[in-house]
């Protein structure tokens, strides 16, 4: 490992003769009696070995964590008699030679080499020098001559550094560490230099704990999305005894033993679990994951090693992030990390302390794939003492939705024919490459010895070609006894008495080809034939002419939709698009939609007629439970499964039925055959606004969304006073908020609808959002302040509470409402711009109560501009008394627009100003009077110019649009040629004063 034998011949033997334990001893900075001797006969070039390992150990930060260790792991050194340098009297390489001649059979070679390569040894001085400014080291020299004289003079014994102390020993260099007892002063000295280095090193060691733990929580806040647990989200949960199979030890009725349970006990990293579409493949990957029987087997295969499990469903209507690779590998690391929190420096070694100041993470940092998949390896090569198993279902719903833009649309368009039944639900070029990529990810793994993955997926081709030869089985070829037995228990609940029950179980298990949820449609449909009077005869005849296959233009989900009257396909379109649009614009692990917001949402966000107003304004506010709406919502349920042919289902969370169904509703040519182009919502932002709409009046009739009902209900703590606000609030409400929220940012809100539209909803959720909040908690008659925001929002150490609607619109990037507010003068005081401003500047960023979900605030443009061109001041200091110690422990207070901005270009804040055009920012501030020689002070107590804020903050961040640098750069330039002017003229008019005085 050490460098210096490369180049210094005989070093090698130096280094390798070291006994290992010497070497712990030595770079942890204690050195017991014991090694004295071992340590003496270095000839103290021990020393220089010991600098040689750390500068090479420093060098691997990057590329190999282990052999890092050293570096990272040292608290400090005691060098005793290394020469570091050449004196006055003696050239370095003459005293090295000296000091090499004394051992007993001095290194013949070493000696050659030490004085003409002692240029070699200068350089690693500085070296040295430079990696190790965060330790503590002491140099120690002798203070007495042998018979030849000083070995290593005082001069030679120290060198300049970080944190570089100096003592003495009274003896000679073959001495120093030769003691005759304990009471030796030579002994006694040693010990205080001990006690004294790491008395330093535990003076900075709760500081270096801190960073430690807030470094690790800042990583793990970055790699956490609101789908990650992805887990919690999938499918149902099995019906009883339908899974059993899997862990039991015997064949089925209709395969061989399962080997899945003999895989969790041996060596085999990867085990393929395939089925076909809806054959419940998901099912059972959730009840193995959670499954008793196998975990104790796994915790066989750890042989007493810690065991950790973390599973990973890609979940198509959870949003872009839930079915990429990006954030398969956040929620796996999550996962780990979070119980193994050690392994935070591991995986992502270059934000934890190396010698240099390290860079603050980011999201452009972090969560790259590049980065991700580094971090991945370096945390399963880490798990030394643990073993993991991994859980990963629905690799044929992973996609590449980074590389999206890559492709043309004939490569992303949907081919809906093949072979099989599971290609004909839909493939493209796009969706085979990224099939293809996540193949080559799990095959990687394949041999690990600390790790294991069981994997699911649709049996395609690109599966099946890469996965063959793999431990594992195909789900429907085990599910006949599961499906029997599941055909049997709901036909004798919910049909009591049905002639030829057996026979008809039977039939059903034999024609269902291992798929349950086609299993699951037609025990629905002869239950609801039963409970109608249908003959026996009849029902034989239902279940003949039910087609086998769900998917195509025969198959049983357009049959089922078929059936939908002609008179009802507009408004069935509409509910459709509406689940569809849902699921895409909500959190996931949200609510669903209620089925009474779902029929407020079909109805529009406008009344009837050419010039008819919003719908929202006409609900009078009057909360009702749910269960006093059951008038309502079972009348609703009905028309629900009449309008969808059974393809939405549900009541207090209405989704499709299967992902397969709304697959299928997919697919162009199945849209266009069911539904004329007129019928339902003709854009996606009239669904968007329709959506906003029937939420907001779900909310006027919706007694749980209330803080009474939270606190009825005991969810809520009781309070009196709307301060301090420290209860949570209902959960359905903080869900629905942030969904509307959602839909209500970004820049192009109001490009086809009129703006006014959004604005009015945009109040009318502020409105009644109050009014739930007050309901039978706080005293209406009294006119104040909204206090919702306070009590959905969060109040920490780094976040504010929003106060008003233009500051939550602000800081969840409704630019568009800002902008029309401020335009219309209707800032509810005089301060609000100023504190606009602030806020603005500082990015804030606000959390939901109890949902873990948030928004930040970035620097806009465009606000900026407004409030500028209205005469805001960028020079005029912050007084609002919420700004004190959110940063920091910094108060904002005192301070200016512009120093803020550049504070955080300095600080390394700067991943809060990513999402804007950073540069463009300070040149609109520049260009409206901020003052160029302003100076801020940044955390390290340092003062700076805007030109070093603004260099600090290129050199942290890459990938910046500079397009307005070359400006930035002239405005700077150019003021301070007019201050240096200034000067000169005001230098000249004072010497003519001083002429004509005298």
């Amino acid at each position: 490992m050490l460098r210096m034998s490369e180049s210094l011949p005989g070093a090698t033997t130096q280094a390798s003769s070291m006994p290992s334990s010497l070497r712990a001893k030595i770079v942890s900075g204690v050195i017991p009696a014991r090694y004295w001797k071992i340590w003496r006969d270095f000839e103290s070039l021990g020393g220089l070995v010991v600098k040689e390992a750390l500068i090479t150990s420093k060098s691997y930060v990057e590329r190999h964590p282990t052999l890092a260790a050293i570096a990272v792991n040292t608290m400090g050194i005691i060098f005793m008699g290394t020469p570091h340098r050449g004196s006055k009297q003696e050239e370095y390489g003459d005293i090295l030679a000296k000091v090499a001649g004394l051992a007993r059979r001095p290194n013949e070679q070493l000696l050659r080499t030490l004085k003409p390569n002692s240029n070699i040894l200068e350089k690693q001085r500085d070296e040295f020098t430079t990696i190790s400014k965060d330790l503590v080291v002491f140099c120690v020299r002798e203070e007495l001559s042998t018979a030849i004289g000083l070995i290593v003079p005082k001069e030679s014994a120290i060198y300049d550094g970080y944190n570089v102390r100096t003592g003495a020993i009274h003896a000679n260099h073959m001495d120093m560490v030769k003691f005759a007892a304990r009471t030796d002063p030579g002994y006694e000295r040693t010990l205080g230099f001990i006690r004294e280095l790491l008395n330093l090193r535990l003076v900075g060691q709760d500081k270096t704990i801190k960073f430690q733990e807030d470094r690790q929580q800042e990583i793990l806040d970055l790699l956490k999305f609101p789908s990650m647990n992805s887990l919690e989200l999938s499918d149902k949960p099995a019906h009883d005894g339908t899974c059993d199979w899997i862990v039991a030890n015997h064949p089925t009725e209709t395969a061989d033993q399962p080997q899945f349970m003999p895989w969790t006990r041996n060596d085999e990293s990867l085990f393929w679990i395939s089925g076909k579409a809806a054959s419940g493949k998901s099912t059972l990957m959730k009840y193995i994951y959670y499954d008793d029987t196998v975990h104790a087997a796994l915790e066989e295969w750890a042989h007493g090693r810690k065991l950790l499990k973390a599973g990973y469903f890609f979940i198509e209507r959870a949003g872009d992030l839930a079915k990429c690779r990006e954030g398969m590998l956040r929620s796996l690391l999550h996962q780990i990390l979070k119980e193994q929190r050690h392994l935070i420096a591991v995986a992502f070694p270059s934000f934890f302390p190396t010698g240099k100041h390290p860079p603050r993470p980011t999201p452009e940092t972090v969560n790259t794939w590049e980065s991700l998949s580094t971090a991945f390896a370096a945390t399963l090569e880490g798990l030394r003492d643990s073993r993991v198993c991994l859980f990963i279902d629905g690799l044929d719903e992973y996609r590449m939705m980074d590389q999206l833009a890559q492709y043309t649309p004939d490569q992303i368009e949907l081919i809906t024919e093949g072979s099989n039944d599971d290609a004909a639900w839909g493939t493209s070029e796009w969706i085979v490459d990224g099939h293809l990529q996540i193949a080559e990810f799990i095959l990687q793994h394949r041999g690990r010895p600390n790790s294991k993955i069981c994997f699911s997926s649709r049996l395609l081709n690109v599966f099946e070609a890469r996965f063959r030869g793999l431990p594992g089985l195909q789900i429907h070829r085990y599910t006949a006894g599961a499906i029997k037995k599941y055909c049997t228990e709901r036909l004798e609940e919910e049909a009591r008495g049905m002639e030829d029950l057996q026979a008809f179980v039977a039939a059903v298990t034999n024609k269902s080809l291992g798929v349950f949820l086609w299993v699951r449609l037609v025990i629905d449909r002869l239950i609801r034939g039963n409970d109608n009077g249908d003959k026996v005869s009849e029902l034989w005849d239902v279940l003949e002419k039910i087609p086998q296959k769900l998917n195509g233009k025969d198959g049983l989900y357009m049959k089922m939709l078929e059936n939908i009257r002609k008179e009802d396909r507009d408004e069935a379109a509409k509910l459709f698009q509406l689940v569809k649009h849902w699921d895409e614009v909500s959190l996931a692990g949200a609510p669903r939609m209620d089925i009474i917001t779902l029929f407020l949402a079909e109805e529009g966000y406008l009344n009837a007629g050419e010039n008819g107003g919003l719908r929202v304004k006409n609900d009078k506010f009057s909360p009702e439970t749910w269960e006093a709406l059951r008038y309502r919502w079972s009348r609703l349920q009905r028309r629900l499964r009449s309008r969808c042919g059974g393809l939405l289902e549900g009541t207090k969370e209405v989704q499709f039925m299967h992902l397969t169904a709304k697959e299928f509703l997919s697919q162009k040519r199945w849209w266009s055959h069911l539904f004329e182009p007129q019928q339902g919502f003709l854009s996606t932002e009239e669904a968007r606004l329709a959506l906003i709409s029937g939420q907001i009046r779900r909310f006027k009739c919706c007694a749980e969304a209330t803080m009474e009902y939270w606190r009825r209900e005991g969810l809520a703590e009781p309070a009196e006073q709307p301060e301090p606000m420290t209860r949570i609030p209902p959960m359905f409400l903080c869900y629905a908020v942030a969904s509307i929220l959602i839909m209500l940012r970004g820049d192009t809100i109001g490009s086809a609808v009129d703006s006014n539209v959004y604005e009015s909803l945009a109040d009318e959720l502020d409105v009644t959002c109050d009014k739930l909040i007050r309901v039978g908690v706080f005293d209406h008659s009294k006119p104040s302040r909204p206090i919702w925001f306070e009590l959905l929002f969060e109040e920490e150490n780094t976040q504010l509470s929003p106060k008003n609607m233009t500051e939550l619109a602000l800081a969840c990037g409704m630019r568009w409402y800002v902008i029309q507010k401020l335009r219309r003068n209707t800032i509810t005081s005089k301060a609000q711009p100023t504190e606009l401003l602030g806020l603005l500047a500082i990015g804030n960023q606000i959390r939901y109560r109890g949902i873990g979900f948030g928004h930040i605030s970035n620097p806009s443009r465009k606000i900026m501009e407004v409030l500028l061109m209205g005469g805001m001041d960028p020079n005029l200091e912050l007084q609002d008394p919420r700004l004190a110690g959110k940063c920091s422990g910094r108060s904002w207070n005192g301070m200016t627009v512009w120093t803020v901005i550049l504070w955080k270009l300095s600080d390394g804040y700067a991943r809060l100003l990513v999402e804007e055009r950073v540069f463009a920012v300070v040149e609109l501030l520049l260009t409206h009077g901020a003052d160029p020689a302003a100076r801020v002070r940044t955390d390290s107590g340092r003062f700076i110019t805007p030109a070093v804020a603004i260099r600090n903050y290129l050199r942290e961040v890459q990938g910046l649009d500079l397009t307005a640098y070359p400006k930035v750069v002239a405005l700077l330039h150019d003021a301070k040629r007019e201050g240096e002017e200034t000067e000169e003229g005001e230098e000249t008019e004072e010497s003519g004063s001083e002429s004509e005085d005298r």
